[in-house]
């Protein structure tokens, strides 16, 4: 048996994980130009501009701060889906402890994320900064031409994937507190944007600490919106 809630409850849980993508999407939105504005000011000298990519960890601590927050509040739903899941089949599991979990993941994801986040912001600075130098222009042109790098569209793109990160991360940590569960199934939000990696996904089944045909868990790509659900065994 495959274990969801009912249309209502589940309509409203995909509801709150879009608000939380948006105000992840928009905490990103703000650190980002945050970070550039500490590399790049409006009045850098050319050795500031030359010195900027290696700072781009030192600099970075606003993206890792908005990464954790959303973090945690994405595992806290994956938790909250989980506990709900679980009553309707008349059982529960200690919410706190699997929160308490979650949080930790969130914690050390978050480091690790940022750390790749570093390195490609870092390595798109320095190839921005080094054709500034070989065609000198305004440091406006600069940064404008950084936008890709700490614009809206990268933070969305963050924000949509590591929701569902986070959203699978603390329903399977809820599931694994439960104790009755060794089984899950993929599930895709079934429009015209399913793509064709998740689409043959759909009704899969991977064991709970196991990972699906292709070695694939959400999100199984940048901007995967997928989800699992619980399974449990009935009596034969």
């Amino acid at each position: 048996m495959v274990l969801q809630l009912d249309p209502d409850k589940d309509d409203a849980e995909q509801a709150l994980r879009m608000a939380l993508e948006k105000q992840f999407a928009a905490d990103m939105e703000k650190a980002f130009p945050e970070q550039m504005n500490e590399l790049l000011p409006p009045t850098a000298s050319d050795d500031e501009v030359r010195a900027a990519p290696a700072h781009v960890t030192a600099t970075s601590g606003p993206v890792r701060d908005a990464l954790y927050r959303n973090l945690a509040r994405g595992s806290s739903l994956g938790v909250g889906v989980a506990f709900d899941q679980m009553q309707t089949i008349g059982m529960a599991f200690d919410w706190t402890l699997a929160h308490t979990e979650a949080s930790k993941w969130a914690s050390q994801y978050s480091f690790d994320l940022v750390k790749g986040i570093n390195s490609t912001t870092q390595a798109q600075l320095q190839t921005a900064v080094d054709e500034w130098f070989r065609n000198p222009d305004s440091l406006a042109a600069l940064r404008k031409q950084l936008t890709p790098t700490f614009g809206p569209k990268r933070s969305q793109l963050i924000a949509q994937t590591e929701t569902t990160r986070a959203a699978f991360e603390g329903s399977k940590q809820g599931y694994q507190e439960s104790g009755v569960i060794a089984e899950i199934e993929w599930v895709t939000v079934n429009d015209e944007l399913v793509c064709t990696t998740c689409g043959p996904l759909d009704e899969k089944r991977a064991p709970l600490d196991g990972t699906f045909e292709g070695d694939y868990l959400p999100p199984a790509h940048p901007n995967c919106r997928c989800f699992v659900r619980p399974v449990v065994e009935t009596p034969k």
